[in-house]
């Protein structure tokens, strides 16, 4: 009944390599060794625009043509689940002036700027004409061969990434997931980056068609039968956040499939 030293941790061991979250094990660890203090990167902080004359705050009653915003909250939450401090930028008419003046503040306070809505091709969609008034801004790309997620802007002002979301609420948290999180995960370092992604194999429900030259992601539930597990596809459009709280995951389609046939055992990215 004797603990011999160093039989726990031993003088030289490694307790935490460089780019690992810090669990609550971990901090016992630490404390075991005596180390109460340890160098950590800061938080990404993440600006959250959304622009719309149709939008109103949630708590509002949305008369006539109007809506409730959703994004704004939805994108907070995702920043926050993945490690990230979300900036809160309100709601932008369609105002070049307005919507301006509200991207150079999200400059000044975060990492990432993130513009909700406006960046497709109608008459008052202005996060393009924006991102492009400022000095030292460069567009990536205008349009990615995604469903949903199609009008999505990737640009940089100064080094500094500005993403132009969907205004779609689907297609909005389906880029964020695609493209804002990798993002996220390299300004933390994370070495949890590939491992935080949880995957699960599931054999798929019905047949899927989809058009080649785009990928695709659906929604679909999990579901035990059985003993094995299936994918049911969620039906909605890229409008519909119901199919997402319904959705426990999404199911990529490859660029140059044309579908998946029902039973083919497909890889479910949980969210």
């Amino acid at each position: 009944n004797v603990m011999s030293k160093g039989s726990d941790i031993a003088k030289g061991d490694v307790l935490l390599t460089s780019g690992s979250k810090i669990r609550a094990q971990d901090i016992g660890a630490l404390a075991a060794c005596g180390v109460v203090s340890v160098p950590v990167t800061r938080k990404p902080r993440i600006a959250i625009l959304s622009t719309g004359e149709e939008l109103v705050s949630p708590e509002e009653d949305p008369g006539g043509a109007k809506i409730r915003s959703i994004n704004a909250w939805t994108l907070a939450a995702l920043t926050e689940r993945y490690g990230g401090e979300s900036i809160a930028l309100g709601i932008a008419h369609d105002s070049k002036a307005e919507i301006t003046a509200r991207l150079r503040e999200g400059l000044r306070l975060a990492d990432i700027v993130v513009i909700s809505g406006g960046s497709s091709v109608g008459t008052k969609d202005l996060t393009l004409d924006c991102i492009q008034s400022f000095e030292g801004s460069e567009i990536r790309a205008n349009g990615l061969a995604l469903k949903p997620g199609k009008p999505t802007i990737l640009a940089t002002i100064k080094e500094k990434p500005v993403i132009g979301l969907p205004g779609h609420p689907v297609s909005c948290m389906v880029i964020f997931y695609l493209i804002v999180r990798p993002l996220m995960n390299l300004m933390l370092s994370s070495a949890e980056a590939i491992r935080d992604q949880r995957v699960v194999r599931a054999r798929i429900s019905q047949n899927i068609s989809s058009v080649s030259g785009r990928e695709e992601y659906v929604r679909v539930s999990i579901k035990e039968q059985q003993g094995e597990l299936w994918a049911e596809r969620i039906p909605g459009g890229s409008n519909v956040i119901s199919s997402l709280s319904q959705s426990d995951g999404l199911v990529r389609i490859d660029i140059e499939s044309e579908g998946i046939e029902k039973g083919e055992i497909v890889d479910v990215i949980m969210m």
